[in-house]
C-alpha cells in the first residue's frame, strides 16, 4: 500500500524537521496545491541556490527542476530567479532565468531595487525551494552557522514583498535557515541548535531533503488537480547529471558527486519514485 506524501518527505530524518512538523498546519501540503490550483495564470517566480564552497548545492535546483515541469503543464510561466551559483544550471533549458547580483557587489548596488524587479516579473504566485533567507541579525548563514552574506543574493527580499501586492508565496526547507521557515521561527530557536531565517511565507513546506519536499508538493498538485503532473524519472536523473557536471555540490560533504545532503543518487530516485504512488 502507498505512503502519504508527507510520511515519504519526512523519511530518514535526523535534523529536528520531524521537531518541527507538529506545529504546522494539518494537510499543508494540500492546502499549498490548493491555493496554487487557484490562482490565475500567468508568470510564477521557482528560486533556489545555496551557496556551498563555491557552488550550488544540489538540494534544491532537483526540486525546482521538478516543480517546474509541473507548473508548466497546469499552465503557469515559471520563471527561475537565482544568483551567479546556480543560475547556469537552468539556463539554456528552456525556462526562462533571472539572476539577481550578489548581496554589496558593484552589480547590486547598480541595478534596480527587489521592489522593481518583482514589479517587473508581476508574478502570481512564488516558490523557494532551499534558499537561504536573512536572520534575525540581517545576516545569511549556512548550517554551521558561518555567514555566507557575500555569497547570497537577495531573492528573499521579494518573499518579503509579496504580501503588498497580495502574491501566495511557499517556502520549502528542510534545516531552519532558508526563505520560510520565518513561519516557525520561535519553535527553531528553542528546539534546535539553528539561528532562523525570519522571512515568512503564506506556506511552509518541509522535508528530510528540500528536493523531496518540492516532490511531495508536484505529488500533492498531481493529485488535488486529477492530472498528470509529474515527470519520469529519467527527467530528474537527467538533471541531476546535468548540474553535477557542473559543479554543484553536496550540501553536506561540499564534494561535485552525485549525492544530496549525504543520500546518494539511488535514494533520491527512490524517494521520487516512492512518492509518485504516494497518496
Amino acid at each position: 500500500m502507498a505512503g502519504t506524501i508527507e510520511d515519504v518527505v519526512m523519511r530518514y530524518g535526523s535534523r529536528g524537521m520531524d521537531t518541527l512538523y507538529p506545529f504546522l498546519p494539518k494537510e499543508n501540503y494540500r492546502r499549498a496545491a490548493e491555493d496554487i490550483l487557484s490562482l490565475p495564470r500567468g508568470n510564477f517566480v521557482v528560486t533556489t541556490g545555496f551557496y556551498v564552497k563555491g557552488a550550488g548545492e544540489t538540494d534544491g535546483p532537483l526540486g525546482a527542476w521538478i516543480l517546474i515541469q509541473v507548473l508548466e503543464k497546469l499552465g503557469f510561466l515559471p520563471v527561475v530567479v537565482t544568483d551567479q551559483y546556480t543560475y547556469h544550471y537552468f539556463s539554456g533549458e528552456k525556462v526562462r532565468c533571472v539572476c539577481i547580483p550578489l548581496i554589496n557587489s558593484r552589480e547590486c548596488l547598480e541595478t534596480a531595487s527587489m521592489e522593481t524587479v518583482l514589479e517587473r516579473l508581476d508574478p502570481v504566485g512564488m516558490v523557494s525551494v532551499e534558499r537561504c533567507g536573512k536572520n534575525g541579525d540581517g545576516d545569511y548563514t549556512n548550517m554551521k552557522g558561518e555567514s555566507i552574506k557575500n555569497h547570497t543574493a537577495p531573492v528573499d527580499e521579494l518573499f518579503e514583498l509579496a504580501g503588498k501586492y497580495g502574491i501566495q508565496t511557499i517556502g520549502i526547507g528542510d534545516g531552519g535557515n532558508e526563505i520560510g521557515m520565518g513561519n516557525l521561527a520561535n519553535e527553531i530557536r528553542s528546539r534546535l541548535s539553528v539561528t532562523p531565517c525570519i522571512v515568512k511565507t503564506d506556506h511552509l513546506l518541509l522535508g528530510t531533503v528540500s528536493n523531496w519536499a518540492a516532490y511531495g508538493l508536484g505529488r500533492t498538485l498531481e493529485l488535488v488537480s486529477g492530472m498528470q503532473l509529474m515527470p519520469p524519472v529519467k527527467k530528474l536523473t537527467y538533471f541531476f547529471d546535468r548540474i553535477v557536471s557542473m559543479g554543484s555540490v553536496d550540501g553536506i560533504t561540499g564534494e561535485n558527486v552525485m549525492t544530496v545532503d549525504g543520500f546518494s543518487e539511488g535514494k533520491e530516485v527512490e524517494i521520487y519514485l516512492e512518492i509518485l504512488k504516494s497518496v
